[in-house]
């Protein structure tokens, strides 16, 4: 899954807290678009407009967008409400220990698609990963398939045997099938 992450960009508390969150999202593997951390502060504010754009493709492109929201700013509310605009599932994270005001606004969301989340430097691992697990059932995508008669046949036997669905059996030996695929892998990894 591709994430898109959003911080606090700002020398200081707030910076290096996104900093570390980022840093223990790349420990889950997943491929992350950090274009909006990747540009300073001073820098989008000298160019607007093509921060905007590079920020909404950043958020057009992931499947998932993660946001360390302690340092809340209207730029990092208006990329929030850009990602849901997309229908992406978003996680917005706030250390309750360097910002104890409760966040009132982003806690008060009701969206499908929204998770708001106090963290700490002990809760964060069970929070990513919860949301991932959560997410995943959200993002799967329904994919009609025309197969011979074998292969029918062949998932009705081992839906029945293994009592699968035969969509689990297919999702299962694509898993296993991308799982080794290298050259997948760097193509999730660079994007190209």
């Amino acid at each position: 899954m591709k994430i898109c992450f959003i911080g606090g960009k700002r020398e200081g508390k707030y910076l290096e807290q996104s900093r570390f969150v980022l840093s223990i999202i790349e420990k889950t593997g997943h491929p992350i678009d950090k274009t909006q951390m990747d540009k300073s502060y001073d820098y989008e504010m000298q160019h607007i407009e093509d921060a905007f754009k590079s920020n909404y493709n950043a958020i057009k492109k992931s499947d998932v967008v993660i946001v360390e929201a302690s340092e809340l700013s209207n730029g990092i509310g208006f990329l929030i409400a850009t990602a849901l605009n997309e229908k992406k599932p978003v996680l917005a994270l706030n250390n309750k220990e360097i910002n104890t005001l409760p966040q009132l606004t982003l806690q008060s969301a009701k969206n499908k698609l929204f998770t708001y989340k106090d963290y700490t430097k002990a809760t964060i691992d069970k929070i990513l990963t919860g949301f991932f697990s959560e997410v995943k059932s959200i993002l799967d995508t329904k994919f009609i398939l025309i197969i011979s008669p074998e292969i029918d046949r062949y998932l009705q036997w081992t839906s029945e045997s293994r009592r699968m669905h035969k969509a689990q059996v297919v999702r299962q030996a694509l898993d296993e099938i991308m799982e080794k695929d290298k050259e997948y892998k760097a193509f999730v990894k660079t994007g190209k």
